[in-house]
């Protein structure tokens, strides 16, 4: 008796396991980005606000940072970028405390600071730079950042303030410079890497890598089949120019994580 095959039915069944370890893979990496969102926005707002506070041997206020300096800083970068963290902002605090503009102090360090990539996620006291440097640190007004809102629910004004085109000019492009340095850890030169670390060297023993696997497959055939080019068949000489340098690819990682549903 001769068996009939639906080639058609092969590549449903092709797509949908396919599409079924993206949906995986994008779930796990949008967990990832969640994280690296929380470090991030410690390492921009609270560690060198708490750095600040104890420089100025102000206990109170360095204690403040984690409650409420950390309200208002969320409740300006979802005023002014949109993005929510694992906790929301409660815009209907009414006092503003716990904040500095340790830029202007002198503490906006991108080369060995709180604010420089390899200390991501870290409190300052594990950064080795404040342990063994003379660091000086200019006063500033105290709880105030930029935008000093009003006596009233003073939060949410100073979110309305900051996307205000006719607010203060000089404390819209200050401010601007916390928010490049947050958007920074989501650029592609840092993120995309950590990216597929995380998926190939963090996840290893989870099941992650044959889903990787899958949805390299699956690009790997649209490229044959739209472009005519064929990919290496492993992913990681995708991604890692391995006959040179070893260098990571971002232009094909980032081509990957779109095709994963990702970027």
């Amino acid at each position: 008796m001769t068996s009939l095959v639906d080639p058609r039915g092969t590549i449903k069944a092709r797509l949908d396991t396919n599409a079924q370890a993206c949906e995986s893979l994008q779930k796990i990496l949008a967990k990832y980005i969640d994280a690296i969102k929380d470090k991030a926005f410690k390492s921009t707002f609270l560690e060198p606000t708490k750095l600040y506070f104890h420089k100025m041997h102000d206990t109170v206020m360095e204690g403040d940072v984690d409650v409420h300096g950390a309200n208002v800083y969320l409740a300006l970068l979802t005023s002014t970028l949109g993005i929510t963290l694992s906790r929301e902002a409660f815009m209907h605090e009414d006092e503003a405390k716990g904040i500095a503009p340790f830029a202007d102090a002198g503490l906006g360090d991108k080369v060995e600071g709180c604010w420089s990539h390899d200390n991501l996620g870290k409190s300052w006291e594990a950064i080795s730079h404040y342990r063994h440097s003379g660091l000086c640190v200019s006063m500033q007004q105290k709880n105030t950042f930029y935008f000093n809102g009003t006596r009233r629910l003073p939060v949410v004004h100073m979110g309305l303030d900051a996307i205000n085109a006719g607010s203060n000019r000089r404390a819209r492009e200050q401010f601007a410079k916390y928010l490049e340095q947050f958007c920074s850890y989501f650029s592609s030169s840092f993120i995309l890497k950590r990216m597929f670390s995380h998926l190939t060297v963090e996840q290893a023993g989870t099941g992650t890598e044959e889903m990787l696997r899958v949805c390299y497959e699956g690009l790997r055939q649209a490229e044959l089949k739209h472009c005519g080019k064929q990919l290496p068949e492993d992913v990681r000489y995708f991604c890692y120019n391995v006959d040179e340098d070893y260098s990571f690819q971002e232009g094909n990682a980032l081509k990957l994580f779109s095709h994963i549903g990702i970027c």
